[in-house]
C-alpha cells in the first residue's frame, strides 16, 4: 500500500534508516494527486471570505478499483552504509621493561637453618693400650679411644644475615673437650670455663643490606685457614691430619670481615684474641687475612672446577705471666729470680713477663689448593709455613 503523504513517506523512511534520512526521503516514490470529492460537490467558503487552512490530517486514501490489479511494491532502497566508527590509535608501548611485582619477603623463621647429628666411631689400636685411652692422643685428634666410641653429638642453628643474623653451633662429648682445649699453661682455656659445649657462637650484620657481599662476624667462630674441619661429615676424611691437628688453630674469639668481590673472588680478615682460646692470655691481638680465587664449573651452582686460598696470621701468643716454681730454702726475687731465703719453703711464683703484648710473635702462611677435575673427584692440597 502507497502512503499518500510527504509527511508519512518521511515518517516511513526515517524509520528504515535514522542515519541516512534525507536520502531515503529523496528517494520515496512521489504520491498521486489528490481525488476530487464525489459529486462535484465544493467545501463551503467559510464567512467573511477567509481562507480555510489545509487541514493537518491528511484524507483516507479512496478504495482501488476492484478490476485494477493491486501496484507492486517498489523494492526497498538498500540501506546507505554506516561508517565504521574510528577508534583511537593507542599510544605506542613504551621501551622500558614491563615491572615486575617484587618477591614475597619471607618470614623470619622460614630462613633458619637448623641441623643435628652424632658421630660414633670403632677403633683397633693394636698396643691395645691401658686405659683404652692410649698415646695416640698426641697425634690423633678426636678418634682417640679403642673399641667403639661416641666422638661427640651436636646442634647448628643459623639465620644468614638479613641484613642481621647470627650461628649458635653446640657440642657434647669427647671431641668438645679437646675441641676446647689451648695451649696456654696458665689463663683458662675454653674447656676449663664451661665453654667447651659452644663451638660456635657470633652475631652477623651486612651494612649494606641482604644482598651486599660485605659482612662482619662477632663472636667465636672457627678458623678461616687449613682445609680440613671438625666435623667428620664435613670433612674430606673421618681422621684429621698432623697439619690440623698440631699447625693450624681451630677457632677464634673476635671480629671478622667477609668481602665476597664476585663469584670468583673473596677477601677475609680477621682480628682475634689468638689461637683456641675465648678469654685472651695477653692484651695483644692477632690480625690475619686471607684471599681465595675460584673458577666455577657452572655460574648457577656453587660448585668450582678450581679453587686457591693464600692466607697469613700473625699476633703474640705468650703469657701475660709465667709461672716460677723455687726449692726449700729460695724466694722469687722479680728482677732476679729466686734467690736464697733460708726462711721460704718451696712454692711457685707468678711472674710478669714483659713484653708478652709486642714479643714472641707466631706467624703463620697458610695455602689450600682443589681441583675437581671429574664430578666425584677432588684433589686436595695444603701446605703451611
Amino acid at each position: 500500500m502507497r502512503l499518500r503523504s510527504n509527511l508519512f513517506a518521511f515518517t516511513a523512511a526515517a524509520t528504515l534508516q535514522m542515519s541516512s534520512s534525507n536520502a531515503l526521503a529523496q528517494a520515496a516514490p512521489t504520491p498521486p494527486p489528490a481525488q476530487p470529492a464525489p459529486g462535484g460537490a465544493q467545501p463551503p467558503e467559510p464567512p467573511g471570505g477567509a481562507q480555510t487552512p489545509p487541514s493537518p490530517q491528511p484524507a483516507p486514501p479512496p478504495p482501488a478499483p476492484a478490476t485494477a490489479p493491486a501496484a507492486p511494491e517498489p523494492p526497498a532502497e538498500p540501506a546507505a552504509p554506516v561508517a565504521p566508527s574510528v577508534q583511537p590509535t593507542p599510544a605506542p608501548l613504551s621501551e622500558e621493561a614491563p615491572a615486575t611485582e617484587a618477591p614475597a619477603r619471607k618470614n623470619w623463621r622460614e630462613a633458619i637453618q637448623f641441623r643435628v647429628f652424632a658421630d660414633a666411631y670403632a677403633g683397633v689400636n693394636y698396643n691395645f693400650p691401658k686405659p683404652q685411652r692410649g698415646p695416640q692422643d698426641e697425634v690423633r685428634a678426636y678418634d682417640t679411644a679403642n673399641g667403639f666410641a661416641l666422638s661427640w653429638v651436636g646442634a647448628d642453628v643459623s639465620h644468614p644475615a638479613d641484613p642481621v643474623g647470627g650461628t649458635i653451633g653446640l657440642r657434647w662429648g669427647p671431641t668438645a673437650e679437646r675441641y676446647a682445649g689451648c695451649f696456654s699453661l696458665v689463663d683458662p682455656c675454653d674447656n676449663q670455663v664451661g665453654l667447651q659445649f659452644v663451638k660456635q657462637a657470633f652475631g652477623s650484620w651486612k651494612p649494606g643490606g641482604k644482598d651486599s657481599g660485605f659482612r662482619l662476624d662477632l663472636g667465636k667462630f672457627d678458623t678461616i685457614y687449613g682445609v680440613e674441619v671438625a666435623e667428620s661429615q664435613d670433612n674430606i676424611n673421618y681422621t684429621r691430619g698432623l697439619l690440623y691437628w698440631l699447625g693450624h688453630p681451630l677457632f677464634h674469639t673476635g671480629i671478622r670481615a667477609v668481602w665476597d668481590v664476585n663469584r670468583s673472588f673473596e677477601i677475609n680478615a680477621l682480628l682475634v684474641n689468638g689461637y683456641n682460646n675465648t678469654i685472651d692470655n695477653n692484651a695483644g691481638k692477632t690480625a690475619g687475612f686471607q684471599f681465595k680465587l675460584r673458577v666455577p664449573r657452572d655460574e648457577k651452582t656453587e660448585d668450582d672446577t678450581l679453587s686457591a686460598a693464600i692466607g697469613y696470621l700473625v699476633g703474640p701468643e705468650r703469657d701475660d705471666t709465667v709461672e716460677v716454681q723455687c726449692a726449700d730454702g729460695f724466694r722469687f726475687d722479680p728482677g732476679v729470680g729466686c734467690v736464697a731465703d733460708p726462711t721460704k719453703k718451696a712454692a711457685t711464683y707468678r711472674a710478669d713477663q714483659k713484653n708478652s703484648d709486642t714479643q714472641g710473635l707466631r706467624h703463620l702462611i697458610d695455602l689450600v689448593v682443589s681441583a675437581r677435575p671429574a664430578d666425584g673427584v677432588e684433589l686436595v692440597a695444603n701446605a703451611d709455613l
